[in-house]
């Protein structure tokens, strides 16, 4: 029975997985984990195209499109989460802008996986020196969060030296 098990595992890992599709919410992470270490060792860069996803390996690529506006962009699984119910791909801030979602935080979106379709990580894009174009609004909520964390950090380090003394 072991043998019959372990033989019919090893030739259904090695069949050519068909296109997955996974649908729910989207949403993003960026400045407060910048330069911080993901689950996968590797050091966070909130302008790569990355995202996040609970089950699925590392280095999974995935084509994740908007169902709002039918935009879509190409990342690569680097990170776990998100951790929030109904929510299936945590994106960095880069491929949140591409999406153009910085400014609602969060859409219901569709996440293609496209390992096995000849997509590799050189596909995936890195504009370290790009200027991103943003609407009004998605730059008031981006600035509003970067001027909020590091007051959050401000207090929580005070607080931290009151609680040691």
């Amino acid at each position: 029975m072991r043998i019959v098990f372990i033989i019919t595992f090893t030739i259904l890992a090695f069949l050519p997985m068909k296109a997955q599709t996974l649908r729910g919410i989207a949403s993003y992470y960026a400045h407060y984990f910048h330069g911080r270490t993901m689950a996968n060792g590797q050091v966070f860069d909130m302008y790569q195209m990355t995202c996040a996803h609970k089950t699925l390996p590392f280095g999974t690529m995935l084509k994740v499109t908007d169902l709002d506006t039918g935009k879509s962009v190409i990342v690569e699984v680097t990170d776990r989460g998100p951790f929030k119910p109904g929510r299936i791909v945590d994106l960095s801030y880069g491929a949140a802008i591409e999406l153009g979602i910085v400014s609602k935080g969060i859409t219901p979106c569709e996440a293609e996986i496209l390992n096995g379709s000849g997509v590799t990580k050189k596909d995936v894009g890195y504009f370290p020196d790009r200027e991103f174009i943003m609407s009004s609004t998605d730059l008031k909520a981006a600035n509003l969060f970067v001027r909020f964390i590091p007051r959050w950090v401000r207090e929580a380090e005070k607080l931290s030296y009151r609680l040691n003394q």
